[in-house]
């Protein structure tokens, strides 16, 4: 693993279930590795923290983000910064719930994330589009 790589998590648990129910994904959760020991993540039981690596190999798969420059890599160490310990956005979960029952609309609490929200938004700040825009 290498700074700043992605580690999508294929959660069994209750809550991971409907989360790839809904979201049509193998992965209920992602993080930001920061070493071989730590990543950042949001996480509906705490904000937004650096923790150990917890989860088994067979649990989760990487992603690079190949070609980072140091101006990025600047960039992501800065966003990490300014948002850490931010809370997490459980309006915007349940707001995914809502839109995929009921057609609604997506509602989300500023200065609050969710696990993609943040990864997205951090990617972002650093100049690089993760996602294709919606036209």
């Amino acid at each position: 693993m290498q700074e700043f790589d992605l580690i999508f998590y294929k959660g069994d648990g209750f809550i991971s279930k409907i989360i790839k129910k809904v979201t049509k994904s193998p992965y209920s959760h992602v993080a930001l590795v920061l070493d071989n020991y730590h990543i950042l993540e949001a996480d509906w039981k705490r904000p937004l923290s650096i923790r150990h690596i917890s989860y088994r190999s067979q649990e989760y798969d990487i992603y690079r983000v190949k070609g980072l420059t140091e101006e990025q890599k600047e960039k992501l160490r800065r966003y990490i910064n300014e948002t850490i310990s931010a809370g997490y956005d459980l309006k915007l979960v349940l707001s995914h719930l809502f839109k995929y029952f009921f057609k609604g609309k997506l509602l989300n609490s500023p200065s609050r994330y969710d696990c993609s929200e943040w990864i997205t938004l951090a990617f972002l700040y650093a100049g690089i589009e993760l996602l294709p825009s919606k036209q």
